[in-house]
């Protein structure tokens, strides 16, 4: 057999040369008589390998290859499933019908099989040649070829996925080999394999017969070595596993994807194969990109966010993480899996021996801070529950992290530890907080009150060139001059930034005071602008207004409801049809059930108490007889009677400093 021999670069190098060289020699036997064996793990690239040496010296490029006997054609057939020779035959007829026509319904394939099978095509039938297209005549010529065994090659694949005991199997492949003399080629997972080797040779019922069937069948048995380094490499280079986008992402990072596959628990080629078409796939094509240019620009990022993504998707693949590991420590899984605290335990979480691993890659989530990272973690929960994730929210993140957008944020937020910086980033940090303070940056007021205290603990320690005074003068006048660009949040001192230093000092007492007092402005200023929105769209969209009801969430503006005019609340109800009214008292039903666990909701007490009694006086003091819009204020009566009966008793609760 005369297979195409490449010298330009087209060898097979490292530790499987020596198969390769084998399979050249093996192929070039005119009639062997045996086949070979390559075994490997599970994933290891087994199949690859063979894949590649035969379209590298074996390539099928036209209808000459196909019909012309001195061409090799080779055949790659799955055994997955198969119980007889039927199967097989039927398997090997699919692998020529894959090279010679485009798809066909199962009926059209099968008659035309049968026609191929039984001849229609020889001479002396041209009417059954006739009604045959040019595919279907060119299908049966090859077909001819495969039962006249004229130079064809048959690669098993999955062979110890059968659903035959292996004896058998090998009986059922030995035809082949011994009768046809054909060039079979086995490739089977080591595990598997061996485990039923070992069996079957210990059934001593079949005492010597597996035995000699074996020796009858594989005349050669490889087992493959597989070189990550190589097999990365050829898969940016070479193999069309991944488009250009893709290449250009991963180019010059083989030993990035190597020191991944390496300090993994399982070495797995598959996985890791999927894993870069995962890879290719969450990055967005040149139409509808996710990463983008600049993205790709920044070799710091694209360093770290790759590690990131490939250990992460990798490890995924392997079985080691799932959606709900990721961010869980020892004691959250053991919570999350029997909803109790049984004490922390040494061993370490699913996710925390990953992101130790990714502490020795470097990847991103060990480099950003606490916040960012919580972030990042839940980007990684949303992409392995979907496999999908919004493309925005991606970017919008990537932009605002410390390598894009929000680099000057990030350099900021180290003025908390400046004393741990060296010199140059000490500069850096402190610049950036001046830059940030100048353009009125930043607006959260915890943060705000952080930064004031790391400024007053430095002022005290003597290590600027103001007092405490000066610092309190000065982040006065930058709270005052924020004015609506001040968050409506409250004043956190147990954000987890940092510890305050200065809570007991005199100048921290004060400023606390003052910034409160300005989120309180904004946050009344809010409620108004909240209050208009709400009669506004309970006239006009009912099913917003309800969306504000059911608005219930910490850190948001508070009591959106507390500034709503109970009198122009009652006038635009008795206005609504009858299924509006019902889902409006509905949606007030269940948000002060939720006062327990968001105590802001009393702030809306006296409205609710304003609205009953507006409610009740409309109803009483409308003419009588009662048009049906008034009369349903009855029904919403008893919405605010069952309102009234949780507030107050949470008040209660409050007042008395009961737990409830």
């Amino acid at each position: 057999m005369e297979c195409e021999r490449e010298t330009n670069g087209g060898e097979m190098s490292g530790s499987n040369q020596h198969i390769e060289e084998y399979l050249k020699q093996y192929l070039d036997l005119p009639q062997p008589g045996f086949a070979v064996l390559i075994k490997g793990g599970w994933g290891s690239g087994k199949t690859y390998f063979v894949d590649l040496f035969i379209k590298r010296h074996c390539p099928v490029s036209g209808k000459d290859d196909l019909t012309d006997a001195k061409k090799p054609l080779p055949l790659m057939i799955s055994l997955f499933g198969v119980r007889s020779r039927a199967d097989i035959d039927e398997r090997i007829y699919e692998a020529t019908h894959a090279f010679t026509s485009k798809p066909m319904t199962q009926l059209g394939f099968s008659l035309l099989k049968g026609a191929a099978q039984v001849g229609f095509l020889v001479k002396g039938n041209e009417k059954a040649a006739n009604a045959l297209d040019t595919g279907s005549k060119l299908l049966a010529q090859v077909w001819k070829r495969v039962t006249n065994n004229s130079n064809i090659i048959l690669v098993f694949d999955d062979v110890e996925r059968a659903d035959m005991d292996l004896r058998e199997l090998l009986g059922t492949i030995n035809p082949f080999v011994e009768s046809q003399k054909m060039h079979c080629i086995l490739i089977a997972e080591e595990d598997v394999w061996d485990k039923v080797n070992q069996v079957e040779e210990n059934d001593h019922s079949k005492l010597g017969r597996l035995s000699a069937v074996k020796e009858k069948v594989i005349g050669k048995t490889f087992h493959l070595q597989t070189d990550p380094l190589e097999v990365f490499q050829q898969w940016l280079e070479k193999d069309s596993l991944l488009g250009d986008r893709a290449r250009l992402c991963l180019s010059g990072r083989v030993e990035t994807l190597h020191k991944i596959f390496a300090c993994a628990p399982k070495q797995n080629f598959r996985a890791m194969r999927h894993t870069l078409l995962d890879f290719q796939r969450f990055i967005g094509s040149e139409q509808a990109p996710v990463l983008e240019k600049r993205h790709f620009e920044h070799v710091t990022f694209m360093n770290l966010f790759i590690e990131d993504f490939v250990m992460i998707q990798y490890w995924a693949h392997l079985g080691e993480i799932k959606s709900e590991n990721v961010g869980k420590s020892r004691i959250d899984e053991i919570r999350m899996v029997t909803g109790e605290n049984k004490g922390r335990s040494n061993e370490l979480s699913k996710w925390d021996r990953l992101t130790t691993s990714l502490d020795v890659t470097a990847g991103i989530l060990p480099v950003v801070s606490n916040s960012n990272r919580k972030e990042w973690e839940n980007l990684w929960t949303a992409w392995l529950e979907k496999n999908w994730v919004d493309p925005k929210s991606v970017k919008d993140l990537i932009n605002s992290s410390i390598w894009f957008d929000g680099h000057e944020k990030y350099w900021s937020q180290m003025y908390f530890k400046w004393h741990e910086l060296n010199d140059q980033d000490g500069v850096k940090a402190k610049k950036a907080l001046e830059v940030a303070i100048a353009t009125q940056k930043i607006t959260n007021p915890s943060m705000i009150l952080r930064y004031f205290d790391s400024m007053l603990s430095y002022a005290y320690e003597g290590a600027l060139e103001k007092g405490p005074e000066q610092v309190l003068k000065e982040y006065i006048s930058y709270v005052d001059g924020l004015r609506d660009l001040l968050e409506p949040l409250d004043v956190n001192e147990h954000s987890g930034v940092t510890d305050l230093n200065c809570k007991d000092k005199p100048q921290e007492i004060a400023f606390k005071k003052h910034l409160e007092s300005a989120v309180e402005q904004v946050r009344d200023k809010a409620k108004m602008n909240w209050a208009d929105d709400f009669l506004k769209l309970l006239k006009e969209d009912h099913v917003a207004a309800m969306n504000l009801i059911n608005y219930i969430k910490n850190g948001e503006p508070h009591a959106i409801l507390s500034k709503v005019s109970p009198i122009e609340f009652v006038k635009i109800f008795c206005g609504l049809d009858y299924q509006i009214t019902s889902d409006i008292m509905r949606a007030l039903t269940i948000r002060y059930e939720l006062v327990y666990q968001n105590q802001w909701l009393l702030e809306e007490l006296p409205f609710i108490e304003n609205l009953r009694q507006e409610s009740e006086r409309k109803y009483k003091e409308s003419p009588k007889p009662l048009p049906p819009s008034v009369f349903r204020l009855k029904y919403l009566n008893q919405s605010l009677d069952k309102a009234l009966e949780h507030l107050r008793k949470m008040n209660d609760n409050s007042t008395n400093e009961k737990p409830f």
